[in-house]
């Protein structure tokens, strides 16, 4: 969760200029918490992140 959380620190302040469309890859078992980290980082940023999970 502490490494998410970091990610997303991270790119809020690398695409905090300019919105952009990202995309995240991310296992199945981390569904719960990327989906509330991804929410609040486009209300953020402005941003639209796609997340695909994997096994």
């Amino acid at each position: 969760m502490k490494k998410l959380a970091t990610l997303a620190a991270f790119m809020a302040i690398t695409f905090s200029s300019q919105a952009a469309d990202l995309y995240l890859y991310a296992g199945a078992g981390l569904k719960e918490p990327v989906e509330k980290i991804v929410k609040q980082f486009e209300q953020n940023t402005g941003n639209k992140v796609t997340v695909e999970y994997g096994g």
